[in-house]
């Protein structure tokens, strides 16, 4: 099995890229056009791996948090509704909806642009992969 970083990794990249864009968006929309620009970029040069390290942490959070690693886990083999979520979490679809919401900001699940569907992402099944190796291996210590 083994942990792919370059996918996790790479994934995780493309969502930080997506927010720099987003931000640079912003930065280019100006109602005032005589107000000034913001004071920096969304990346300034030498602070990738800042940045980056950032977008990581936010991902364990997430994939860490019992809710959050839950709906993960429902969606290991699947892609699933904010309908079924809610059912199998026993909660409001729109609780569900935001849990989703938090892992689609990690760039753990990414949501069907045309329907209610959510899956996993490769950073999300990366995860996954990488905790149960985890568990699998702290489990093999424990046994006699």
């Amino acid at each position: 099995m083994g942990l792919d970083v370059e996918a996790v990794g790479g994934e995780l990249g493309n969502r930080l890229r997506g927010v720099v864009a987003a931000l640079e968006r912003l930065d280019r929309f100006a109602i005032d056009p005589g107000r000034a620009g913001p004071a920096e970029p969304g990346l300034p040069d030498g602070r990738e791996q800042e940045a980056a390290q950032f977008f990581v942490l936010r991902a364990l959070r997430e994939a860490t948090d019992p809710v959050g690693w839950r709906v993960l886990e429902l969606l290991r083999d699947a892609q699933r509704s904010s309908v079924e979520l809610a059912g199998a979490l026993g909660c409001p679809r729109v609780a569900a909806w935001e849990v989703v919401n938090d892992l689609v900001q990690a760039g753990l699940v990414a949501r069907a642009a045309d329907a209610d569907r959510v899956g996993l992402t490769a950073a999300g099944a990366g995860l996954l992969s990488f905790i149960d190796e985890l568990a699998a291996a702290a489990a093999a210590m424990a046994r006699p």
